[in-house]
């Protein structure tokens, strides 16, 4: 049976993220994952935190650059601490909303 509670939602949003100095996206992602940086490189990654922590990194294999009409990646799942986490970040800034209404309609009327 589905929750058909309506405090029950959703939240989509975006986040920016800022790594510590000197360091990318790459970087962090091949040392949590322990894959070479050199032949791989992330191309994005997911954190997920509810019962467990994981973290997935979506890499491309710099080796087996194809013709396809999609992006082929490898998914690194690490496991992995929040404390951990948040060690690699220098700074995090998310924004999430509810679903009915679009938050690139908003504007902030008392600045």
């Amino acid at each position: 049976m589905q929750n058909e509670s309506a405090d029950f939602q959703v939240m989509t949003g975006f986040v920016s993220v800022n790594f510590k100095e000197s360091e990318d996206l790459n970087t962090v992602c091949s040392r949590m994952a322990g894959y070479n940086a050199e032949r791989f490189e992330a191309v994005a990654l997911r954190f997920y935190s509810g019962d467990e922590t994981i973290i997935t990194i979506f890499a491309k294999d710099k080796l087996k650059e194809g013709a396809t009409a999609h992006l082929p990646v490898h998914k690194f799942k690490v496991p992995c601490s929040l404390s951990d986490f948040f060690r690699e970040i220098k700074q995090l800034n998310f924004t999430i909303s509810n679903s009915k209404y679009d938050m690139w309609d908003m504007e902030v009327v008392n600045k």
